[in-house]
């Protein structure tokens, strides 16, 4: 599997949307997303088709992290797109049922070993994924059932 797994540290990994008085447009994130812009297309119809309407909320944390995309659903935040260019880095926090249920899911033994790895804090574990294969879609898609408890 080509699933590429990052550590998470304080600081998210720096978007390409750099500038803090220009919020990033539905039309530039597919530009820069290029191919992997329908991987994203797939992950948001999944989560309507599961789950009924997403927010989308960009969020500016500095200059060294950049512009990312909050998606939620009913103020639950689900996870944290950073768009790079030609993929994206999704960040989940799973919280501890979700990491209970983890062990359970069938995911790929590297996101299994990432989830028990990660450092807890009261919202729970991080972990990073980039998404830039179907695969990598698959994988978001069963950390989404997990962090909506389904």
């Amino acid at each position: 599997m080509g699933t590429s797994l990052q550590h998470p540290d304080p600081i998210m990994s720096a978007s390409v949307f750099e500038d803090k008085l220009k919020q990033p447009t539905s039309m530039e994130l597919d530009e820069v997303l290029g191919e992997a812009a329908a991987f994203l297309e797939n992950i948001e119809q999944h989560l309507l088709a599961e789950f009924g309407e997403v927010t989308h909320e960009w969020k500016f944390y500095g200059k060294k992290a950049g512009w990312t995309l909050a998606i939620a659903h009913k103020k639950r935040r689900v996870f944290h797109l950073i768009p790079q260019a030609g993929f994206f880095t999704v960040v989940f926090t799973l919280g501890k049922q979700a990491v209970l249920a983890a062990q359970h899911s069938g995911l790929p033994e590297e996101i299994l070993s990432a989830i028990a790895e990660a450092r807890e804090y009261a919202e729970g574990r991080s972990i990073r994924l980039d998404v830039a294969t179907a695969d990598d879609v698959a994988v978001v898609k069963q950390l989404i059932a997990l962090k909506m408890g389904v």
